[in-house]
Parts: structure tokens; sequence; C-alpha cells
């Protein structure tokens, strides 16, 4: 990836995903040049889970509970509630109270890498790691935030904060120097307790305890689903009670994000999506984007043909695990990252026939069912019971784990049982991310695919898993002890 400088930065903001002008209006115009955040689609309601209470064996190996890949850092939660985070933090990403980066050169993890202090007895039940890669003059990905979902409930974040996407009432990064995490860094007022958090590009949601959903932080295109464009947590007195609730109409059980739209799954299995619509996203037969109308009302559902169990978003694309076990893709698929042999959108056009019973099946060959969905910004992976996985999509990094950099699942014949599996077995937890990927296989933590900002956690920048070997050979992450 190329510096960038500031000046092709700011233009990058304004740019599509793919190289088109379009002329719109502001609300239903191209975002700014983003990337997904990984969100595993298997993120439920239920009560956080119970945790070993921290601390232990201080000479012992800690138990990886959690992985999240980002969009230029990832982050780890121990089976003991701790947490740790590497790769760029010019922002304050990795929470650590520098701007040192960790994970791009030898001696910058393992015990060198330092835990995140969450604040007194605090432990992390779940991590958002978002934001834009794109580069500052110095080289430096700037623009990542993190978010963690804690076990009393609340939400904490920090590093970017440009608008407002922690939550905090202000514009200022957070956690890039001394004193800023811990006990001095306040959690996020959303008015109630939170049972679960997701993240797009500059917004984050959060899932109550009420089964309401609450956003914040970027609003351009509607991704906060409020009825209004302002982004909110940017100033003060625009969060806690005040911060509005999406109108869903029913209870969420579940909760998606990324780039600029987010999805709740609800109460009677039907999917509701909102935020940007260009190439269909939100499944709705069009390409009006959703949320930032004030007159829109309750938010309307996509036609998926069944009922869902769990939802993932994409860039511009969202995917749901069905009832009768079956997966769907729909919106963006220039990538072929919706799985059905072809390169057409699907969910823009009323009239195509493309949503519903008509939506194609993600055919994933033989083998056990799927547990559980990641999406990175054009790249899906489908984590299956006997612990394999295949992923589709953009894999110009090696991010589909298939040893090689040939996309996958928009060409007849490249799905079923002509998909390969990631060259890893044992998988317990996997999350894509930027055009890279982690997952939890046999016990040991393993990345791959894009490591310009050594997300990869391996000491260097080169990439992983587009190369004959790669997988087989993969070393595994060294957190420390």
């Amino acid at each position: 990836m190329a510096r960038w400088g500031r000046s092709l930065l700011l233009l990058l903001l304004t740019l599509p995903p793919i190289a088109v002008a379009v002329a719109c209006n502001a609300f239903d115009s191209e975002p700014p040049a983003e990337v997904e955040p990984e969100r595993d689609a298997s993120t439920t309601t239920d009560a956080p889970p119970s945790l070993p209470e921290a601390g232990g064996d201080a000479g012992a190996p800690k138990t990886i509970a959690k992985v999240v890949a980002g969009t230029g850092h990832a982050c780890a939660i121990f089976q003991d509630g701790r947490l740790k985070c590497w790769g760029a933090n010019a922002s304050g990403a990795l929470g650590i109270g520098t701007t040192e980066p960790h994970g791009r050169s030898p001696g910058t993890m393992g015990d060198a890498l330092p835990y995140v202090d969450l604040g007194t007895g605090r432990r992390a039940v779940d991590v958002v790691a978002g934001g834009n890669p794109a580069r500052n003059d110095a080289g430096e990905a700037n623009l990542l935030y993190t978010c963690v979902l804690l076990d009393d409930a609340t939400v904490k974040c920090w590093g970017y904060n440009g608008y407002g996407n922690l939550g905090r009432g202000n514009t200022l990064d957070i956690g890039k120097g001394p004193n800023q995490m811990g006990d001095n860094l306040a959690p996020v007022s959303v008015g109630a307790k939170v049972k679960a958090i997701a993240g797009g590009l500059y917004h984050v949601c959060a899932l109550l305890e009420d089964r309401q959903v609450k956003c914040w932080g970027f609003n351009s295109l509607g991704n906060l689903g409020i009825g209004d464009v302002e982004h909110r947590g940017n100033k003060p007195g625009d969060m806690g009670l005040s911060l509005p609730s999406v109108p869903l109409g029913r209870p969420a059980t579940a909760i998606a994000a990324g780039g600029h739209q987010a999805c709740a799954l609800l109460d009677d299995g039907r999917v509701t999506c909102w935020g940007y619509n260009l190439y269909g996203g939100l499944g709705l037969g069009d390409t009006a984007s959703r949320g930032g109308s004030p007159d829109a009302g309750v938010l309307a559902s996509a036609n998926l043909g069944e009922s869902a169990t769990a939802i993932a978003c994409g860039w511009h694309y969202a995917c749901a695990l069905l009832t009768s076990g079956a997966l769907k893709c729909w919106g963006y698929n220039g990538y072929g990252n919706l799985g059905v042999g072809d390169t057409t959108h699907r969910g823009a056009s009323a009239d195509a026939g493309l949503m519903g019973d008509a939506l194609p099946v993600v055919d994933l060959g033989k083998g056990a069912p799927v547990k559980s969905l990641s999406l990175g910004d054009f790249s899906t992976c489908a984590l299956r019971n006997d612990g394999t996985a295949k992923c589709f999509g953009n894999n110009t990094d090696g991010q589909l784990g298939i040893n090689d950099s040939l996309n996958r699942g928009g060409a007849p014949g490249s799905m079923g049982d002509n998909l390969p599996v990631v060259g890893l077995r044992g998988i317990t937890q996997l999350s894509m991310g930027y055009r890279s990927a982690c997952a939890i296989a046999e016990g040991t933590l393993r990345c791959w695919g894009n490591n310009d900002f050594g997300q990869l956690g391996l000491g260097d920048t080169a990439s992983r898993g587009d190369k004959p070997g790669d997988m087989g050979g993969l070393p595994a992450v060294d957190l420390g002890r």
C-alpha cells in the first residue's frame, strides 16, 4: 500500500470504492473511502459470559477467548478478561498511552506488548477494532479506533474521534497520551446497560438491555438510523438519554455494522438495515439510503425468504444465516463476495427478482453446517461446526487463507466443493478484517493477509496467505504471558 500524502487522503475521503464519478445529493452521495472493521455475525444478546477472576499464574500462557481483526490493528481478549491490541497506533487505537506501533518490528510483541488498562477490576467481554487505514503524511494509519464492552455492561472507546465515534461529546483522540486510559477513561453514556456492540467506519452501535439499539458517530449517510444526518457524540449533550434509539418497531436480538451501514436482527427473525445503500446493501430493492430522513418512521426489513438467526455486515453488503441453515448475502458483489458465482449486485433493484426466495443461497459444498460469519471489506468467511472455514470474495493480500491471491466467488464453478478451505484446522473463532484475518485454531492465535501495519502481530510487515505453503507454515502470534 503506497504512502498517501494528506492532500491525497482528503481526496480519498470523497471517492467511491470503484473509480467512477457519482453525482448525487448529500444524503445519497458516495461515502468517504472506508473499510469494514470486521464484525462477528454470531453477536448474541445473552448476558455477557462469565469470566474467571483476572490474574492467576503470571508465568503461564493465557488462553485467548476472542480475537478481532480490524482495519489496521487487531485485538485479543484473554480468558481472564484482559485485552491486548497490536498494529497501527498513530491515533492511540492500541490504548497503551503512546503512539508507538506494535507488531511490525521484532521485539514489539509478546511481553513487550502492554495490556490495555480498562479500569480497576474491569474485564473485557467484546471488542470492536474500527476506522480507516488511510495513511497520514508520515505513512501511519491515524484514523483507527477501538471500543470494548466490559463486564459491567458499559462501553469504553479510544483512538480516533473525528466524528464523535468515541461518544465523549467532543472530537479529541484518546489513548495516545499518559493518564488517558483506565479509571480516567469514562464509559460511553447511552442511558442504559449494553449487551452487545458493533462498529462501522466511524460509527458505533450498541444493543441495550431493553433490546433497543443506539448508535453514535458519523451520520452523514443515515448511519445512526435516527432520522437525520447530524453526527452524535461529537458535542456536549447529545449522548445518554438524549441519544435517540433506532426505530426498529420490534426488539432487537443482535446487531452488526460495517462501512456506512448497520443491521439489527429482530426478535421475529427479520433483518433491518440502515445507512448507505447505493449497491443494495440494505436489501430493500432500491438504492435509496435509509435512516437520515425525519419522516421515514419505522425502518423497513429486508426480504430474505425466511427468518434469520445471525447477521454480519461488510463494505456495502451484508450476510445472514437463516433458520434452514442456509447462508444468503446481498449488496455489493464486485469481488464475488456474495458467493453466488457472479459479480452482480443483489438488493438494489425491485424488478430484478434478486431478493426473497430468488436471492441465491451460498454454496459452500459438502461439510458441516455454518457456525458463524465474519465479513471484511469485500471478503466473507464462514466458520463451520467441524472447525474448518471457507472464505470468498476479495483475496488481494491472501486474506482468504488459501495460499494464493486469486478472488473466489465471482465466477461460475468457483464455489461449492471447488472453494478451498482455509489452511488451518481446529478453528474455534475467526475474524475477518480489512484484507486480513485472525483465527484461534487448535488453541493458538494465527493471523494472515495484509500486514502493512503489523496487524498480523508477527514482527514484520510481510503479508501471509498469498503464496504456496504460507498457511501451513503460518507462525503463531506471540501475546506473551
